[in-house]
Order: C-alpha cells, then sequence, then structure tokens
C-alpha cells in the first residue's frame, strides 16, 4: 500500500502533471481566474508605458507624445479590463481544450 501511494506522488509531481493541475485549477476558479487576468492586465500596461519611456529620449515634442500614449494606453487597459479579461481567458480555453485534444490522441 504504501508503495502504490509513492507511485501515485510521483506521478503527480512530473512537470506535466504539476501544469496540467495548475490549468484546470486554473479553468475551475473564477476567483483565481480574475484576480490573474488583473494582474497580467497590469503587467501588460506597465510593459506598454515602459516602452513608450523609452521614446522620450528625444525632443520636448516627442516626451509630449509619449507622455500621451501613455495615458491613453493606460486610460483604455483601465476602461476596457474586463474585455481584455474576457479576451484573454477565450484565448487560454482554446489552448487548453486544443492541448487536451492533442495529448488524448
Amino acid at each position: 500500500m504504501l508503495r502504490a501511494q509513492f507511485d501515485v506522488t510521483v506521478e503527480s509531481l512530473k512537470p506535466v502533471n504539476l501544469l496540467k493541475n495548475a490549468a484546470q485549477e486554473f479553468t475551475s476558479s473564477a476567483e483565481l481566474r480574475e484576480t490573474i487576468l488583473e494582474s497580467s492586465a497590469i503587467v501588460v500596461a506597465g510593459f506598454i508605458s515602459k516602452k513608450l519611456l523609452n521614446l522620450t529620449k528625444g525632443g520636448p515634442l516627442l516626451r509630449l507624445i509619449s507622455s500621451l500614449l501613455q495615458l491613453s494606453t493606460t486610460g483604455l487597459i483601465n476602461k476596457y479590463s474586463v474585455q481584455i479579461q474576457d479576451f484573454l481567458l477565450g484565448k487560454l480555453e482554446r489552448l487548453l481544450i486544443n492541448f487536451n485534444k492533442e495529448k488524448q490522441k
């Protein structure tokens, strides 16, 4: 009985199974999905803002345009965060469905 439990534990700790279980947990928990997607939106907004800030090495006009782009990007992400989350969830769910179909073959 101990050997059987050891085999089950070893199987569950394989990287593929850890990823599979994490994906299943992610898709089953709505609160977890929302939290992760909100965090992802913030990271993406930060990344875009950083890229836009790199444009500020030019003259005053380029800095003004860069600041306006950063402000509008942040505003759009805040305004459409729910739609962005829905879009990302749809893509993730399709990816997981395709992954499960490939694994079943």
